[in-house]
């Protein structure tokens, strides 16, 4: 059986469209160049009969005068396909020689020149060679349509990245490639091709569905289970659904016939972990259901910048595949998450958050409760949702014996204020106590852990217990340690190190993020300036390339692509090889 989702409106004689919604569909649908149109053939997994019915579907385009072309057709030997392809115009596929095996693999450049009414590719989310201009089929689809070509495609519901956690969790198999939500719900049809349970498992046992000479055979045998089957036909026909929906309230909003009501707007925390990954699938899955838009938010706080560069780089990682699924990106900085969380959400009339809950021992629950705690016990007038699963969370941030490290040259100028903090001392020894003596190299620890941090001051620390002991206590000129008074000096000097080296590190960071952020603006704002201005794009160009180069104090180049021609400003960035140009393309 085939879904299309198809759209059916009855319009009351008493509603009107709204003329502000069809101008703007106008402009939308008028500006730039064309866009091609994307047609879905979904499905809940392979055998179901997507590629047969995206073939009959193509027969009937074709008899309409429509020039259809194969881009890429897996028949796998299997006789109603092969018989389906005869009378295509077949694209030759590209061969890319990777580890001495030739792969074959979409001809982008050839599809693009002979530009079809109508271009058929088989398995949305296959990963393409290396070598390939794009590394995902899906990013080929997507420049086709931008090129005004119409696709047919063929995608599972397993490959969907918003579900890729649930399909594993339900069949044990993690599925490594994964198409964008995005892109799933900007396709202008989504076509369901399902079947009964019973038949699909009887189509497998015939040897009629396609697996893989290297697939495992008893991953196989557990993903084919009548109960695996039936849960992905359901998420299948519940996703479905849901595309169907959405689009049904754009539709009618563009009518003016009702806008779509929005009962919920949902903010999702993120973090450094691999359960955030899962934390941003479930909240997407959540918007789904309740027609939500939903948000992505990273605060940045002084801890970031004690994270290991892995932590990081997973940060930006889980960011973009929130990005890719959909969600609105946001970054703050602050000193205190909980604040900023709770004032964003609270100041843009968010109604849910959603976060992460991992598992703390009781050592450390007893200094510091968790976020989520934190934000179920704050959190007045908002639902808190926390998501939780087995993983193991690693350590991210730097060891404490990292954040001693400095330059060489901060040890040797914490030494040298020792020096003159004890010469100053010899010179005053007949006029002051021995207790102003001390303030001298205190000063100096201060003075030190202010401008250095927390390693320098504690060999300042060091240093000045040892030289106080030598030179003004007695017996004079060596060192004694047997008094009480000096293990107290001693502690003193370690304990303010640490805590005004502590501080000064997290007042250090927050300077640096404030004249970040100042700059960032002051740029944005002398860029949009001077951008209104422009008449051009060489203009434009070179304004967006001075006020770059001056943020991030690099070489900027800009490539624009018009007319199938690669345009570069300035001309010193012409790039040198067909790799290169491929990528900027």
């Amino acid at each position: 059986m085939v879904y299309n989702n198809a759209h059916h409106q009855s319009v009351g004689t008493d509603r009107r469209p709204n003329p502000d919604k069809i101008l703007d569909k106008i402009n939308r649908d008028q500006r730039g160049t064309p866009h091609g149109k994307l047609k879905i053939f979904f499905g809940a997994s392979a055998g179901v009969g997507k590629t047969y019915t995206m073939l009959n579907e193509a027969k009937e385009r074709r008899a309409e005068g429509k020039r259809v072309v194969i881009g890429v057709v897996e028949s796998h030997s299997r006789s109603e396909i092969v018989k389906l392809i005869e009378g295509f115009e077949v694209i030759p596929p590209t061969e890319i020689t990777y580890r001495g095996i030739v792969i074959k693999e979409l001809n982008l450049e050839a599809a693009i020149t002979l530009k079809p009414s109508l271009l058929l590719i088989d398995e949305l989310a296959h990963t393409n060679a290396p070598g390939s201009r794009h590394p995902k089929r899906w990013q080929d689809v997507e420049e086709l349509i931008n090129k005004g070509i119409d696709v047919y495609t063929t995608l599972n519901v397993q490959h969907l990245e918003s579900l890729n956690d649930l399909v594993a969790r339900l069949t044990g198999i993690n599925v490594r490639e994964t198409v964008p939500d995005q892109l799933f719900d900007k396709a202008d049809d989504i076509a369901l091709v399902d079947i009964p349970t019973d038949e699909l498992l009887k189509r497998l046992s015939e040897g009629k569905v396609y697996i893989g000479p290297d697939a495992d055979k008893h991953a196989v045998e557990n993903f084919f289970k009548k109960t695996n089957l039936v849960a992905l036909r359901e998420l299948a026909l519940r996703r479905t659904a849901e595309r169907v929906d959405a689009q049904m309230d754009t539709l009618t909003a563009e009518q003016g016939q009702h806008e779509a009501q929005i009962g919920e707007k949902i903010l999702v925390c993120v973090g450094h972990d691999v359960l955030t990954a899962h934390v941003l699938r479930h909240a997407k899955r959540m918007a789904n259901r309740n027609k939500a838009p939903w948000y992505a938010l990273y605060v940045e706080t002084s801890q970031h910048f004690r994270l290991l560069d892995k932590a990081r780089v997973a940060v930006d990682r889980n960011l973009r595949l929130a990005e890719r699924m959909g969600a609105h990106i946001v970054r703050l900085t602050g000193n205190n998450a909980l604040e900023e969380i709770l004032n964003y959400a609270r100041s843009y009339g968010f109604t849910r958050i959603v976060v992460g809950h991992r598992h703390q021992s009781p050592r450390i629950r007893l200094f510091q409760s968790s976020l989520p705690k934190q934000l179920i016990d704050y959190g007045a007038g908002l639902e808190i949702t926390t998501v939780s699963q087995d993983v193991v969370v690693e350590q991210p941030f730097q060891s404490y014996w990292r954040q001693l490290v400095a330059r060489p040259s901060n040890y040797v100028f914490s030494f040298l204020l020792m020096v003159l903090s004890t010469v100053v001392g010899l010179l005053l020894v007949d006029k002051l106590s021995m207790d102003n003596i001390m303030m001298f190299y205190l000063i100096g620890v201060i003075v030190i852990a202010s401008r250095f941090g927390t390693g320098p001051s504690i060999f300042a620390s060091v240093i000045g217990v040892f030289a106080y002991n030598f030179f003004f206590t007695f017996p004079h000129t060596f060192l004694n340690f047997f008094e009480q008074d000096d293990y107290f000096l001693f502690n003193i000097m370690f304990i303010t190190s640490l805590i005004v080296g502590s501080q000064a590190a997290r007042m250090s960071h927050q300077t640096r993020l404030s004249r970040k952020r100042e700059s960032e603006t002051t740029m944005l704002y002398a860029l949009t300036r001077d951008l209104s201005s422009a008449k051009t794009i060489r203009e434009m160009a070179d304004m967006v390339i001075k006020h770059i180069g001056v943020v991030f104090d690099a070489d900027v180049g800009i490539y624009t692509f018009s007319d199938d021609v690669l345009h570069v400003f300035p001309e010193r960035f012409n790039l040198g090889n067909l790799k290169e140009e491929n990528v900027a393309r």
